[in-house]
């Protein structure tokens, strides 16, 4: 799902703090959607800011000039303001979208005889007056979108006159919409958390507690574990980890879980494509076989240290370590089967490593599920 914001979205919260918008960043990535902006839209934005701080600024001078007329001194505690006194909000904005993963869609590439052929034809986003050239950008920016692999976009417009009230969009608009692609529209960013990411969030919430307490049929985590981790430590050397040595010195591999300490579930999102993502760590003890050749003795210090200085032969040594392991899963949106392990992070008595780490969540004490 993508989802396109107007410039009315954006002008009724400047900043992007309020309770709407933090709603809806937080939630968007854990739902498989992605967030858009027009160009146009990031233009009038910061225009729409100035604007306002030029008229509160002129509504100041006058009260300045009130004041003095009545008080006979200058109004305390409000300085001049000056354009240096302005705070940077046009670099503020574009810090805030890209912080977010906003991606800004360009200006769309559409001759101007066909927008004049619209304006003149009062087709909207063209109003009767043959206004709305702003708005119609914003709308060929969104039939970009949908033209490139988007099946499913949501417009959140406050502007309902020239592009309809939710949820039907303007019937001129519809008709510009391939066949096959469905364009939800919604008035408010209330009214689009309320539709799209509420209840899915609610949905993962559910589920991961279900995960959590072992109660979801289709999937243990545990069960994936014990029969899955230590495959996915040896797939790209990861077991290195676990002992003081450098790669290529010797060889290791990881034979067995010896056990499962805890298991805590840091997230459930869901991808574009419906299936699940579960990120999640485990404190794991398991045995570690490490063995060196008379070579790797020979030529690295740390092998040696390791054996204790014994290069005698073939040297191998069994023993039991223990670490948080760190790794996001895909589970299948039908099955709940595992497709897909990228181990995130290691912590290890050897020290740790972070690979592609997620957020870890805060659990209190006695909260992580246990096995041994």
């Amino acid at each position: 799902m993508k989802v396109v914001l107007d410039s009315s979205i954006l002008c009724a919260d400047f900043r992007l703090e309020g309770g709407p918008f933090e709603t809806f960043f937080q939630g968007l990535t854990r739902i498989g959607a992605r967030c858009y902006l027009p160009e146009t839209v990031l233009d009038e934005v910061i225009a729409g800011q100035r604007r306002q701080l030029d008229e509160i600024e002129q509504k100041v001078e006058r009260l300045q000039g009130k004041w003095m007329q009545l008080a006979g001194c200058p109004l305390p505690l409000v300085p001049a303001a000056t354009s240096q006194t302005r705070p940077d909000y046009a670099g503020y904005l574009r810090a805030q979208l890209k912080e977010r993963e906003v991606e800004i869609l360009p200006y769309p590439d559409v001759p101007h005889k066909t927008l004049v052929a619209r304006a003149l034809a009062r087709c909207r986003p063209f109003k009767e007056s043959g206004g709305g050239y702003r708005d119609a950008l914003i709308w060929h920016s969104t039939l970009a979108l949908i033209e490139g692999d988007a099946d499913h976009v949501c417009l959140v417009t406050a502007n309902t006159k020239d592009f309809g009230i939710a949820p039907a969009l303007h019937p001129d608009l519809q008709k510009d919409v391939r066949s096959g692609v469905v364009v939800e529209l919604f008035n408010t960013l209330e009214q689009f958390n309320a539709a799209k990411v509420v209840p899915v969030l609610e949905r993962l919430g559910d589920l991961m507690h279900r995960l959590e307490e072992g109660t979801f049929s289709p999937f243990s985590l545990d069960r994936w574990i014990d029969e899955n981790i230590i495959k996915a430590i040896n797939e790209n050397e990861d077991v290195r980890h676990f002992v003081p040595l450098e790669y290529g010195h010797g060889r290791v591999w990881a034979s067995e879980l010896m056990g499962i300490e805890s298991t805590v579930i840091d997230d459930v999102r869901l991808l574009p494509s419906g299936d699940i993502l579960l990120m999640a760590n485990a404190d794991i003890r398991i045995e570690v076989v490490v063995s060196a050749g008379w070579e790797d003795c020979e030529r690295h210090r740390d092998v040696r240290e390791f054996f204790g200085g014994d290069c005698s032969g073939d040297s191998s040594i069994r023993a039991e370590e223990e670490g948080n392991v760190a790794f996001t899963l895909t589970l299948k949106k039908d099955t709940f089967q595992a497709t897909w392990c990228d181990i995130d992070a290691l912590e290890t008595s050897s020290g740790s490593v972070e690979i592609n780490p997620h957020e870890r969540r805060e659990v209190e004490a006695g909260e992580a599920s246990q096995q041994t």
